[in-house]
């Protein structure tokens, strides 16, 4: 080291190696040196908080935006469950070749939409019963080829039958007939939709159809499959003229 170098102060751990105390820190300094850590801990700490606070919104947002995302996947899955159901029903009726066959497959697919869907046929003055399906109690086959009443004795299916319009009504025996009600296990507290099967301006027969279960109504579906089925059939009755006529 050269003589124009300076001498560096030893240090606390070479003081100490050569059996000497360091030097106490002059009491003002000291003071200088704590405050200004503790300063610095404050400001980190309320570093540390504000990017805590951030974090819990970010996540929070981004909770917020997953389950608003999630939401609207689990919509767009249900309207295209529902479309599809929608399109295998309307392909069931449009895969029949006879009248009889495309009225059951319309029950059939309306049972997707609601609990119970059954088939009453118009003729005359009388409705019998054709076809039911559904997760709701049901009548047996025998029960429902016995069932038949006056078509006046239901006044929720003679306004059907009449106006020619979808009805909303109670499942009271007064509005579907003391026979219908009996059979479908039907009471005053049940909502039951009916819409016509209509053929050149003629109900032909009532579609029944009730959300009693699981399964609410979808209006819309079945309103569907009500007018798919009554252009198919109408087309089965064209094709059989035109076959004759050849």
């Amino acid at each position: 080291m050269s003589a124009a170098e300076p001498t560096p102060a030893p240090t606390e751990e070479a003081a100490q190696a050569n059996g000497r105390e360091p030097e106490p820190i002059p009491t003002d300094v000291q003071q200088e040196i704590d405050r200004l850590c503790d300063g610095f801990a404050a400001e980190f700490r309320g570093c540390l908080e504000q990017f805590a606070q951030a974090g819990g919104a970010r996540a929070a947002k981004a909770a917020a935006e997953d389950s608003a995302a999630a939401a609207a996947e689990a919509a767009a899955a249900a309207r295209t469950s529902g479309l599809q159901l929608l399109a295998e029903g309307i392909g069931r009726i449009r895969a029949e070749q006879s009248v009889q066959a495309a009225a059951v497959a319309l029950i059939d697919a309306c049972a997707l939409f609601c609990s119970r869907a059954a088939l009453l046929i118009h003729e005359g003055e009388t409705m019998s019963g054709l076809h039911a399906a559904g997760g709701g109690a049901l009548p047996d086959g025998d029960t429902l080829r016995r069932l038949r009443f006056k078509t006046a004795s239901a006044a929720a299916l003679e306004r059907a039958v009449v106006n020619s319009e979808a009805v909303e009504t109670t499942g009271s025996a007064a509005n579907v007939s003391a026979e219908a009600a009996a059979a479908f296990q039907y009471n005053e507290s049940d909502r039951v939709h009916v819409y016509p099967l209509r053929l050149r301006g003629k109900v032909l027969a009532v579609v029944l159809v009730d959300g009693n279960g699981e399964t609410p109504v979808e209006t819309a579906a079945v309103e569907a499959l009500t007018a798919t089925a009554e252009a198919w059939i109408e087309a089965i009755g064209a094709r059989r003229k035109t076959a004759a006529a050849a």
